[in-house]
């Protein structure tokens, strides 16, 4: 504020200042204080009704004065009434510009603004080949060494296992290699836009890959290879196909994809041939015939998972090594039985599933083979339906896989069907409803009769797990672990998962085409867990059937068992 008035001290303001109410405030209040002075002054002086006549005279032709009426300061409130006529906008705090002077200020001394204003154009901006463009890796702007001849800079890391390896990086055409040296970085400057780039090198015969995507204009990218397999999908359940959304290492939000496949898994019938791109890749290349104890067993392989939810999206994740962010799955590196159980509690070929047993029973029968034998368990159950949904990327199992043995209304059919297919995944010869199906060697996992799932238990609707065999009981939480709320019975919709893998249903309201298109029942009181549906039962069976509706004491025609052992 640059000076005030020589008579009645008003704030006089220069053109620089800001609008400001509380000077023009007190401006207005000196000017009325002045003005009451007056008139009191005047009231003091002069009688009333000798001032009646006077003041009607001079005010019809407008003489009247401060100096007529008495005032101490004769032509005080002319002169007053002079300067309130001259004030102009600044001499009140007024803004020329109309800004409110606290908005400006706001404005001014954010931290955030201007920034903002920029982010929304910064992606307008477009890079042309030989010119150099401000954006660095983490799109702010900044200087980016680019060459002279143009283009996106592509800086490439490797893990110490690629040390003195080839290298090669390909997309759009364009085509760069090189030697892995100690530094285990490269850089690379490529000419594409809106381009994926494959970088990629071998070990041991294995050839590992990673990608990365330019945008739109040329900027600063960073790529980095591991000697690792991460595959994913997303699931969106907001959408009620039973398909799910291979990821990318482009297009994982969560950065943890690593490699991605071109083709689809084609299952075998009969005799025919059968192919996988997923056959080259741990832990699936894993999954392997042996004998154990004239038990035929398949191996699972261990294998590390993440499970992400971003709203509606689900993101299911299996790597064959350990990575940051991903977790040993406790189902995996264990023997599961390729047939279901036989009355001696043993798998093999050619006999007729162990049935009208109670779990109780079953869980006995495969502890009289060894210490390190125990029954077909929840956590492996749920290490299959990993593998099972990354390499397939749809929940219906019945579609891509076969139907299995759900048309029939006779009796639970002999184990070894499937064991003239030469492809590890497909269903028999013969017409899809009465035909034996197999998932990577292992039969029936749906269809034919249930199998119990042990370490799991229901105490109506609360779900509870065990990963220790030695603590696999009926009727009880005891060791147990929480896991979460069954849904009334019906067709499955959404899913509970866990982040090292497990799950149970969520959600129902879905049909035999939609969502998960399998059937769960949950009930009252202390019951088991049986999977995969029956012979007589069509519509509701698969892979995800999980039927928590019978107490530990029930046993039927359609209810067997499959053996496990620990490595």
């Amino acid at each position: 504020m640059a000076s005030k008035t020589t008579n009645y001290g008003l704030n006089k303001h220069s053109p620089q200042d800001f609008y400001n109410v509380e000077a023009r405030n007190e401006n207005w209040d000196k000017i009325d204080t002045e003005l009451k002075n007056n008139v009191d002054a005047v009231t003091a002086r002069v009688k009333t009704a000798e001032l009646a006549a006077e003041v009607k005279k001079v005010v019809k032709d407008g003489s009247l004065t401060a100096a007529d009426l008495g005032a101490e300061k004769a032509g005080a409130a002319a002169a007053l009434e002079k300067k309130v006529d001259a004030l102009g906008a600044s001499d009140v705090g007024a803004d020329p510009s109309g800004t409110a002077a606290n908005a400006v200020s706001t404005h001014n001394t954010s931290t955030s603004a201007h920034s903002a204003q920029f982010a929304k154009k910064q992606d307008k901006i477009k890079g042309k080949k030989g010119k150099y463009v401000g954006f660095t890796a983490n799109d702010t702007v900044g200087e980016v060494d680019a060459p002279a001849s143009g283009g996106s800079r592509i800086t490439l890391t490797f893990a110490s296992d690629f040390v003195g390896q080839v290298w090669t990086l390909k997309g759009g055409g364009e085509t760069y290699t090189g030697t892995v040296d100690s530094s285990k970085t490269a850089t690379v400057s490529v000419l594409g836009i809106n381009t994926t780039y494959t970088l990629s090198a071998a070990l041991s015969g294995t050839t590992y890959t990673a990608e990365v995507t330019t945008k739109d204009y040329y900027t600063a990218l960073a790529v980095t290879l591991k000697p690792i397999n991460v595959f994913g999908v997303m699931w969106d359940t907001s959408n009620s196909s039973t398909a799910v959304t291979r990821l990318k290492p482009s297009t994982d939000p969560y950065g943890l994809v690593t490699r991605s496949v071109a083709t689809e898994p084609k299952p075998a019938v009969g005799t025919g041939s059968g192919s996988s791109p997923f056959d080259s890749y741990a832990p699936w290349s894993g999954m392997v015939k042996t004998t154990i104890n004239r038990n035929i067993m398949v191996f699972i392989p261990e294998f590390y998972v993440a499970y992400k939810e971003s709203g509606t999206k689900k993101y299911f994740y299996v790597s064959d090594k350990p990575e940051t962010g991903m977790t040993k799955h406790p189902g995996s590196g264990k023997y599961v039985g390729r047939y279901h159980m036989n009355g001696n509690g043993q798998s093999v070929s050619g006999s007729d599933p162990y049935v009208r047993i109670t779990r109780a029973t079953a869980r006995s029968k495969a502890k009289s083979l060894g210490s390190k034998y125990h029954l077909y368990d929840f956590a492996t159950y749920c290490a299959i339906i990993f593998l099972y949904i990354v390499e397939f990327a749809d929940w219906n199992c019945q579609s891509k896989i076969g139907r299995g043995i759900v048309d029939s209304s006779g009796m639970a059919i002999s184990s070894g069907l499937t064991d003239s297919m030469i492809y590890h995944t497909g269903r028999d010869s013969g017409t899809d409803g009465h035909t034996l199906v197999q998932y990577r060697w292992i039969e029936n996992l749906w269809g034919n009769v249930y199998q119990y799932v042990d370490g799991f238990n229901a105490n109506g609707t609360t779900a509870y797990y065990c990963t220790d065999p030695s603590k696999y009981a009926d009727d009880t939480a005891t060791g147990y672990t929480e896991i979460g709320t069954l849904p009334a019975s019906g067709y499955i919709k959404d899913l509970i998962v866990t982040d090292n893998g497990l799950l149970i249903p969520k959600t129902t309201g879905g049909s035999e085409t939609t969502y998960i298109p399998d059937y769960m029942l949950s009930s009252s009181g202390w019951c088991v867990l049986v999977a995969g549906g029956y012979w007589s039962r069509p519509s509701g069976a698969g892979l995800f059937c999980f039927d928590a509706d019978r107490g530990s004491s029930y046993s039927g025609s359609f209810f067997s068992a499959r053996l496990m052992c620990e490595a």
